[in-house]
């Protein structure tokens, strides 16, 4: 185990890391970096509607299992994320199975 001792070479260094913190601004990492993120790039609402879609076509029964069981304002959210999806993408609304528009 080593002990720190204050000496003048160690003031020294300590003051040259504390002025480069000192000149480090937010300002130079630029707004633009902090603002984006991969995430981005991501259309959640498209997303959230392919994979329904997916589901609805390749696992009905696990579908319906999942939409019956969601309640009327539940059932609402879910069509109000795919019309979003289809609003930003500018297709025609999907048309969701009968137990959907209770």
């Amino acid at each position: 185990m080593s002990l720190y001792c204050y000496s003048p070479a160690n003031f020294v260094q300590a003051q040259k890391f504390q002025n480069l913190e000192d000149n480090d601004s937010d300002d130079e990492l630029g707004e633009e970096s902090l603002l984006e993120t991969p995430l981005d790039k991501i259309e959640p609402y498209q997303l959230f509607r392919g994979a329904l879609m997916k589901m609805q076509q390749e696992q009905p029964a696990l579908y319906t299992s999942l939409t019956t069981s969601l309640s009327p304002e539940e059932q609402g959210v879910v069509q109000q994320v795919v019309h979003e999806a289809d609003r930003l993408q500018g297709k025609s609304i999907c048309h969701f199975p009968q137990h959907f528009n209770r």
